[in-house]
């Protein structure tokens, strides 16, 4: 049985405790602090223990979410401070106004710490998911966490963070853990430290659809050039037993916002025991402003006879080496590509290969 208790800071509270039988939580109080003497409810609401194949004495408790409704102005740019050491939590909890829950005892000792809401009159915005199917954002009933952050001293010296913030369907906390092909939507803050501050520079509630299991890949930076700073994410999937292609996003920071301004697709294939290749990255290195050139090396191998076995298409390889496969069965390759930024975004401007 694995039990889960909650409690909920963020402008109200919610104890919520294990109920005493099998299969149910009880809500035993609901505290608003907006007002000067708030009710006490004992509700004992049960929340249905899901079904499951086997076993069917063993349940799971699981507590109930009450996302809180909110204003569209979140997605607006504004001014945000957070004094002290900076902690991800009230980040998360000022940047999306919902109700704040933090989880325990799902998986491991670290608490999940989340924020639930819903916004009916938020403009709406589509985004392509990886098999492509599109997903809307916001969603009816919205669970936003943060993801990773990404702490650097920037050329001149200072303190800078990066952190990304994962949203889905609010739901069962084991639930929203599930789906191969489901993707979480991706948000994205940079904070400046000045004196004993961090100060909000950019934030972007969301810029796409990404991942697998609801679950976003880690941000790694990428120096654009003199003090300009962004992030990337190697974005993978693929089916069970199958192979995995890898594909590859890069935001920088334009006019206060998140915006992708490189994306590149196939750049890893992984989880064959050959016809594999991976990607190295390599950012900016000197000291001109702006966007400098950014490069990318595939290095791997092809083999036909792995693609024959998967019923794959031959051409789900880099487009450098569509001639040599019609011609060979079986090779070692070096692809070397060089991205020039121009008119908001990457294109690639040169690419070398090498075959082995």
């Amino acid at each position: 049985m694995i039990l889960v208790m909650m409690s909920l800071f963020w402008g109200s509270c919610v104890d919520i405790n294990p109920g005493q039988r099998s299969g149910q939580t009880v809500i035993n109080k609901v505290v608003d602090s907006g007002k000067s003497n708030p009710p006490i409810a004992d509700t004992n609401a049960t929340c249905p223990a899901p079904e499951k194949e086997t076993n069917e004495d063993e349940h799971y408790e699981y507590p109930y979410f009450n996302p809180k409704k909110i204003d569209p102005g979140f997605l607006a740019k504004r001014e945000l401070i957070i004094t002290g050491n900076f902690r991800p939590g009230e980040a998360l909890r000022k940047l999306f106004p919902g109700r704040y829950y933090k989880v325990h005892g799902l998986y491991d000792k670290t608490p999940m710490e989340l924020v639930a809401w819903r916004c009916p009159i938020c403009p709406k915005k589509v985004f392509g998911d990886w098999i492509g199917y599109t997903d809307t954002f916001p969603l009816t009933r919205n669970c936003t966490r943060y993801g990773n952050m990404l702490k650097f001293r920037d050329d001149s010296g200072r303190e800078n963070i990066i952190m990304s913030f994962s949203t889905v369907e609010l739901d069962d906390p084991l639930v929203m853990t599930c789906g191969r092909f489901t993707c979480a939507f991706l948000g994205l803050a940079w904070f400046m430290a000045d004196s004993n501050q961090w100060e909000l520079r950019a934030f972007t509630p969301v810029i796409g659809c990404y991942g697998a299991f609801q679950h976003l890949p880690e941000i790694k930076r990428v120096r654009f050039g003199w003090n300009n700073f962004g992030c990337r994410i190697l974005d993978g999937n693929g089916g069970g037993g199958g192979p995995y292609y890898y594909n590859l996003y890069v935001f920088g920071i334009i006019n206060d916002s998140f915006k992708m301004v490189l994306d590149e697709s196939g750049v890893r294939r992984s989880n064959r025991p050959i016809a594999i290749w991976d990607m190295k990255f390599s950012d900016v290195d000197n000291t001109d402003t702006g966007f400098g050139d950014l490069g990318i090396i595939l290095k791997g191998d092809y083999d036909k006879a792995m693609y024959e076995a998967d019923e794959e298409d031959p051409l789900n390889t880099p487009v450098e080496l569509h001639k040599k496969i019609r011609v060979c069965d079986s090779f070692g390759f070096r692809i070397a590509r060089t991205y020039h930024f121009g008119n908001g975004k990457y294109n690639c401007m040169k690419s070398k290969v090498k075959i082995n």
